[in-house]
């Protein structure tokens, strides 16, 4: 039973940093029930975990929402930005959703380490490092445009609690970079 509570409240987690995120971009995003394959589409993963968890979080998105997400965004524009920036886009926006995701779950107690973004142009037989893990998609109306992404979830300590926490405000905020 506290492994059931557990991953809900993580995937909650993780669908409210996907929503979080888009929105921070001014997109309209809504949670779509069910999504289209979206096998031709680039993907990006990034692994994260501790002793207790692992997670892989992985976005696949057509050309078209990373060119709707995409920083210098212009209707006059649309056409200079090319697949390779749009690509590289991917990554970095698996890399945003994955530090949002980490700060949510270090307010509940987890604190998750970090893996560098893989990005694969070709997702046909690439393995993915997810052996045993629970997968959870979601789907993701982006200015009608419809994205994937995906939580592996891999819990180690099946009596895992995740708790609120006080933290100390002292370190840095969403999206400061700290240096060590």
């Amino acid at each position: 039973m506290v492994q059931t509570e557990t991953t809900q409240q993580i995937r909650n987690e993780f669908e409210t940093s996907c929503l979080e995120l888009f929105r921070s971009l001014n997109c309209d995003v809504t949670r779509l029930e069910k999504g289209e394959a979206l096998d031709e589409a680039p993907l990006s993963y990034i692994d994260a975990g501790s002793e207790e968890i692992e997670v892989v979080i992985v976005l696949r998105a057509p050309l078209p929402v990373l060119t709707i997400t995409y920083p210098r965004f212009e209707l006059d524009n649309i056409l200079s930005v090319d697949d390779e920036k749009l690509e590289d886009w991917l990554s970095e926006l698996a890399n945003q959703l994955v530090g949002r995701f980490k700060n949510k779950m270090l307010n509940l107690g987890c604190t998750l380490s970090i893996g560098l973004p893989e990005l694969v142009y070709d997702a046909h037989g690439v393995k993915l490092p997810i052996e045993k893990h629970q997968t959870y998609r979601y789907f993701f109306d982006i200015d009608k445009q419809c994205m994937e992404c995906s939580l592996y979830l891999r819990l180690f300590n099946e009596n895992m609690v995740l708790t609120p926490q006080q933290l100390d405000s002292g370190g840095a905020q969403e999206g400061e970079l700290e240096m060590f």
